[in-house]
């Protein structure tokens, strides 16, 4: 079983749990960019009410990625790593408007995914679960 410390209030699922090492990373600068990045682009100025961002969606995504880890039945370390790949799943996409940025880093050999991020923070996405997860 999981250990859960924190709390998250979400919109339309309620409370969602939050283990410390989730906690970390969630507060990793390269995710908290996430909070200024627009889920679903311009749509508000149709839909006033259509503002998410991704790092909402990605809370989103952890909780329903939760519950299929538990609809499945799988081991608690299963269902922590597929907690991990959740929060980190938005880390290396790019906007349109991010491509024309100077602080984006060039993809490195195919088997190595990099995060997008600024150079102060360039790191791969295996190099930040280990110093998280498995600290």
């Amino acid at each position: 079983m999981l250990k859960i410390e924190k709390f998250i209030r979400d919109p339309l699922y309620g409370f969602i749990g939050l283990t410390k090492k989730e906690v970390e990373l969630l507060g990793v600068p390269v995710v908290q960019r996430l909070r200024r990045i627009k889920q679903l682009g311009n749509t508000h100025l149709v839909y006033p009410g259509a503002c998410h961002s991704r790092f909402e969606h990605t809370l989103g995504v952890l909780h329903i990625a939760n519950r299929m880890a538990q609809k499945l039945e799988l081991s608690d370390y299963d269902t922590e790593i597929i907690r991990y790949a959740a929060i980190l799943h938005d880390n290396g996409k790019v906007t349109e408007l991010d491509k024309e940025s100077p602080i984006f880093a060039k993809q490195e050999p195919r088997y190595k995914f990099y995060i997008f991020c600024p150079e102060e923070y360039k790191t791969t996405v295996n190099e930040l679960a280990k110093d998280i997860i498995l600290a």
